[in-house]
């Protein structure tokens, strides 16, 4: 178990803030088993769940943008892995996009939130699954 209490086999994605205060998860679903160790582009669904483990995490922009992600539903997900980096992007049903980036040399990446394909930092995502 990591330190967030999830089986690292499970396909979740620790979403933190930008001083590493947890905050939520990507939860992907629809892609294939081996989508992170293997290179290629896939489409799949995710949600997002804003948990974060301290209440004063509330009060953050980054909790702000992933709670709202949370209430939108389901999210189309657009993959890549190039053998480098394993990159998402996540489109709520009102076009608003999140991205996450998890470097392969790496535990821990960035996610953020894409609009006119610029993106902002808003924190570090981990790494958990193969």
């Amino acid at each position: 178990m990591d330190d967030f209490g999830i089986q690292p086999d499970r396909r979740v994605i620790p979403l933190l803030s930008q001083n590493g205060e947890h905050l939520g998860f990507l939860l992907p679903a629809s892609l294939p088993e081996d989508f992170a160790s293997t290179t290629g582009e896939w489409e799949g669904e995710c949600i997002f769940m804003a948990l974060p483990l301290d209440s004063e995490m509330f009060e953050e922009d980054a909790f702000a943008v992933l709670e709202g992600h949370k209430h939108a539903g389901e999210h189309h997900l657009a993959v890549a892995n190039d053998g480098t980096t394993l990159s998402f992007v996540a489109t709520a049903p009102t076009g608003e996009q999140i991205y996450v980036h998890l470097p392969g040399d790496s535990p821990t990446g960035t996610w953020g939130t894409l609009e006119s394909g610029t993106g902002t930092l808003l924190g570090h995502a981990i790494r958990i699954s193969n």
